[in-house]
């Protein structure tokens, strides 16, 4: 990979890899509880703390745009290095 790629040590591979998991992990806990949500039998079982789950749901979602804007910051970067490696190659 190229230096324009590397940032503080760790290059753009791990850093995307770690993107990944992160936006992984937010997806698969959302769609948990909201199928929790929408499940009848988990809405007799729980009870009251639907509301929390409700919530929780809610903090998720947005705290899953984070990774979604470093996606937006990784690729711009990445558009701009193969856009520089294209120029060179001309």
């Amino acid at each position: 990979m190229s230096n324009e790629l590397k940032h503080e040590g760790t290059s753009f591979g791990k850093r995307l890899a770690s993107l990944h998991f992160w936006n992984a992990l937010f997806v698969s806990l959302l769609l948990l509880s909201g199928l929790v949500m929408y499940s009848s039998y988990w809405r007799e079982v729980l009870g009251e703390a639907k509301a929390g789950i409700k919530w929780l749901h809610i903090i998720i979602g947005l705290i899953s745009f984070v990774p979604l804007f470093s996606y937006l910051r990784a690729t711009s970067k990445t558009l701009e290095a193969s856009q520089r490696q294209v120029l060179a190659a001309c």
